[in-house]
């Protein structure tokens, strides 16, 4: 066993000291300087919160938002029925989304389709807001430097397409805005950071205040009203008293084609009346974008959508550069997966199973035999466009097998099981997600709360 984990350990070292020495290599000939924010350290010192919003100031008022866009496909079906139903929404658009499977056409760097789609969004009389620039969350962008950089280039991306700088902004996840953060002794350091930085950037910030979780739910348009009712229901919410800013998606068909039809009944049966995000804060139009400056009204003349002098100024050079960038990124992380995967393979060949291993059976993965069974190693590294329902997949390498995990409740409880066998460690395993943070019982695995545990190591692992 342990020759196994030592021979699997140098092997990736060995891919990892690669990386170190591209990035070493790569830094020779090119020169990277660290991102300067605008907002001065004095500013910062001297800058008030940014306001949260999640509700309206009259009662009987709905405000319909749309976040992660825009997408040449299902942007447009939203904003036809929004023509429609004379409804005025808010968008909340990112430049490059780690999320998104077809990120690397899908973006607002090098994609003049989804460029076009935004001018679109304003010149039919909808609002923009901030997603941030690589819709990340917040909370990890104060960890890494990032959080800055990804707040002012989105705000620039923005008034480049557009001509004006927006004033509604949603973090992504909703870090950096929830209140409940503000009572979490290691959270609340980070709500007043990023708070404080988006008001001296002119921000207000626009949670939510009902959410369909349409991301989760797709087809299943019930449950996306069965999570609206949890705030909304006659039982719990008026018209005469509340009010609400709805979430939803426009990047998903299934939104575009079956949830906001939906969701456009339910909320006018309850006799909500829909109206813009600005109404809906008791704000004029104009002040949804900062100093008063309201976009270009003639940035679109027909579906072709001619250039403007604002979007002639692009700068096409640093456009390009940050795509290079991150097609750079992408190709070495393929290039450490199969090299990963040769090592998993050497080192099943080069160690046999020990007799005890042959007794507990390495084709019986459950969470009785795991921990006496499973020798592995397990990296929990960004698989770009492989993880499909989390923002990690984890790589396990075990004897007899390889398998790419994006299940949060099988990454946790199999990390939790080698955790234990390599530290000889007993009780609780606390497993770091970008969104959640899950502790796990090693006693109690099939007790977890977000899937069967057992099943979802079977269903994963074998």
């Amino acid at each position: 066993m342990f020759k196994r984990i030592i021979y699997t350990l140098l092997i990736i070292g060995l891919v990892f000291g690669v990386k170190i020495n591209n990035s070493t290599t790569n830094n020779t000939t090119t020169t990277t300087t660290k991102y300067t924010p605008k907002i001065s350290k004095l500013e910062f010192q001297k800058a008030k919160r940014a306001p949260v919003y999640t509700n309206c100031v009259h009662p009987g008022q709905v405000a319909f938002t749309f976040d992660d866009g825009p997408d040449p496909i299902t942007t447009p079906k939203i904003l036809k029925f929004l023509k429609e139903k004379n409804i005025i929404g808010t968008f909340f658009i990112t430049a490059y989304n780690d999320e998104r499977k077809d990120k690397d056409v899908i973006n607002l760097i090098s994609n003049q389709d989804c460029i076009n789609m935004v001018k679109r969004t304003v010149k039919e009389g909808h609002f923009i807001g901030s997603h941030t620039f690589y819709h990340k969350n917040l909370f990890l962008g104060l960890k890494d430097g990032s959080m800055e950089e990804s707040i002012d280039k989105m705000t620039d991306k923005i008034q480049n397409i557009i001509g004006a700088k927006p004033v509604f902004f949603r973090p992504p996840m909703g870090n950096g805005g929830y209140d409940f953060d503000d009572k979490d002794k290691e959270n609340a350091p980070k709500n007043k950071k990023i708070q404080k930085y988006l008001g001296a950037s002119g921000f207000k910030i626009i949670m939510w205040g009902a959410d369909t979780r349409d991301w989760e739910n797709k087809e299943n348009v019930d449950k996306d009203i069965a999570e609206l009712n949890k705030h909304m229901s006659l039982e719990k919410a008026s018209p005469k008293k509340d009010s609400f800013i709805i979430l939803m998606h426009d990047i998903y068909n299934t939104t575009a084609e079956l949830a906001l039809p939906k969701v456009y009944e339910y909320v006018t049966g309850l006799g909500y009346k829909i109206v813009s995000l600005p109404e809906c804060l008791g704000m004029s139009s104009a002040a949804a974008y900062q100093g008063g400056v309201e976009p270009l009204k003639d940035i679109i003349v027909n579906e072709g959508m001619v250039e403007t002098d604002v979007q002639a100024n692009l700068n096409v050079d640093t456009a390009e550069g940050e795509m290079r960038s991150y097609l750079k990124r992408k190709s070495f992380m393929k290039k450490s997966v199969v090299i990963l995967l040769i090592a998993a393979m050497l080192c099943t060949l080069l160690v046999p199973a020990t007799a005890e291993e042959k007794a507990a059976g390495w084709n019986n993965v459950n969470a009785e035999s795991a921990p006496r069974a499973v020798y592995s190693v397990l990296l929990c590294i960004d698989l770009e466009g492989l993880a499909v329902n989390s923002d990690r997949a984890c790589l396990v390498i075990s004897r007899n097998s390889v398998k790419v995990l994006t299940d949060l409740a099988a990454v946790a409880a199999l990390s939790c099981i080698i955790l234990e066998k390599l530290s000889e460690h007993r009780g609780f395993c606390k497993i770091v997600d970008s969104n959640y943070l899950v502790t796990f019982s090693i006693k109690h695995l099939s007790e977890c709360k977000t899937a069967d545990t057992a099943e979802t190591i079977n269903s994963n692992f074998n």
